[in-house]
């Protein structure tokens, strides 16, 4: 059989064929669709399915990443701390000055110097008892705060001089104002002082800190009794 034969032995048999209709032959393929798509859901969508081992393991998971996230909220907050609460501090540290950053105000008599510092807080040991001459208001040079004072006491009679000044607790004093290391207790309050002679007076030199205000003393007279004055003084 040639080539020709062939062709019409396939045309008469494509003739005979008969095509089914549309509705025919989506009843028989539908439920083979359908069948298909709901295994490509499943595939793709794990997660929904009720198998109780992958609903154990994706609440392990969320777990281990809330774990995740307090711990990375507790790791910076130990950063900050670390990095702030240093400079909060050192802040927060009072500013220390010395005696000569410090500028003089001579008040207007000794009325007014003792009502200044009284009006500022300053609970300074009596000295009503003598009398008090060359009195002295000691200024932050750039605030202008009030940051203590300086009198001198005098008794004639008894024959001595106290030099007496007064510092709040941001002046640093300056050191080797002493020349010795003795030291004195009036009740709980500490006086170091060194005392040296001269040949016609006593001069003490001393340091100590009452009611929370500083204090330098340059005490002169004619016997050696500093402990007597110190006892005046802080009892």
């Amino acid at each position: 059989m040639d080539n020709r034969d062939i062709e019409n032995k396939l045309k008469e048999s494509a003739e005979q064929i008969t095509v089914k209709d549309f509705s025919e032959r989506w009843n028989n393929i539908k439920d083979n669709i359908t069948s298909a798509e709901e295994r490509e859901i499943l595939v793709e969508s794990p997660v929904f399915a009720t198998n109780e081992e992958t609903i154990t393991r994706n609440s392990d998971a969320k777990k281990r990443n809330s774990l995740i996230i307090v711990f990375s909220l507790f790791a910076f907050l130990i950063v900050a701390l670390a990095v702030i609460l240093p400079l909060t501090l050192r802040n927060k540290e009072p500013a220390y000055f010395g005696p000569s950053d410090l500028t003089h105000v001579f008040p207007d008599g000794k009325e007014q110097f003792f009502e200044t510092i009284e009006n500022a807080g300053y609970d300074i040991i009596d000295l009503s008892r003598y009398e008090t001459e060359e009195c002295v208001l000691f200024y932050e040079t750039i605030g202008g705060e009030l940051k203590g004072g300086e009198l001198s006491v005098i008794d004639v009679e008894r024959g001595f001089i106290c030099q007496i000044e007064f510092y709040d607790n941001s002046i640093k004093l300056s050191e080797g104002f002493i020349d010795g290391n003795e030291t004195y207790a009036v009740g709980s309050t500490v006086i170091e002082y060194g005392t040296q002679f001269d040949g016609d007076l006593y001069t003490t030199n001393a340091l100590t800190k009452h009611k929370n205000i500083q204090y330098k003393i340059i005490y002169m007279s004619l016997v050696d009794d500093c402990t007597q004055i110190f006892e005046e003084l802080f009892s």
